[in-house]
């Protein structure tokens, strides 16, 4: 875990199915299944094959089991013994805050966003909505390396410079096209005028040609 959000990977399928369950463990479900509804209303697939629970989070293919390859104190047998109140459950997130790092990550910041949309107020469109655009916005930082908040301010307020000088082009090209639109017309304008206004003169400008 440290691993990948020190170093700009790509979270694993695992780390987000450990996020999930952390955020369904803090809305206190009463017993095992209650767990499985919540995860199944923040978007993830459940399934069971034989006697093993299957996991799949928002935008995965493959399943993961819910043992003791999920990571420590997330199998199956152990979050039971949570709910059952036999033992507790510290969740991942905790460890990585207590990190030292020397930069600010703004992967923590999202993955504590992440635990937050858990109130009674928050319907549950809301809540599998949030999880699926904030793993969206994971996997869109960590593939253009903007983890860390300096880099992002940096591409930003590169971006803003970027669009304001081409807003000042696409303003100047339109005052330009506006400038040759109205030269048109007065050019078209003189060509059918032109031979009305020869005969007028070779006339001598005489009042009967007007009438």
């Amino acid at each position: 875990y440290n691993k990948w959000l020190g170093d700009r990977a790509k979270p694993s399928h695992r780390e987000q199915l450990r996020v999930m369950i952390d955020q369904a463990l803090e809305q206190k479900p009463a017993d095992f299944d209650g767990l499985l509804k919540l995860l199944t209303e923040m978007g993830c697939e459940v399934s069971r094959r034989g006697q093993a629970i299957r996991l799949k989070a928002p935008g995965w293919k493959n399943v993961a089991r819910m043992d003791e390859k999920l990571g420590q104190g997330y199998s199956e047998d152990e979050i039971r013994a949570v709910l059952a109140g036999e033992k507790q459950h510290t969740p991942r997130r905790k460890d990585a805050v207590s990190t030292p790092t020397p930069k600010v990550n703004l992967m923590v910041d999202i993955r504590e966003k992440l635990q937050a949309g858990k109130g009674a107020g928050y319907a549950r469109w809301a809540k599998v909505f949030n999880l699926k655009q904030m793993a969206q916005t994971m996997n869109y930082l960590t593939e253009h390396g903007l983890l860390e908040y300096a880099v992002l301010e940096e591409k930003a307020a590169a971006a803003t410079t970027r669009h304001n000088e081409l807003s000042a082009q696409i303003k100047a090209a339109e005052t330009r096209m506006a400038e040759i639109a109205t030269l048109r017309t007065h050019i078209i304008n003189y060509v059918k005028t032109r031979e009305v206004y020869a005969a007028y003169r070779k006339a001598g400008y005489s009042k009967k040609f007007l009438a």
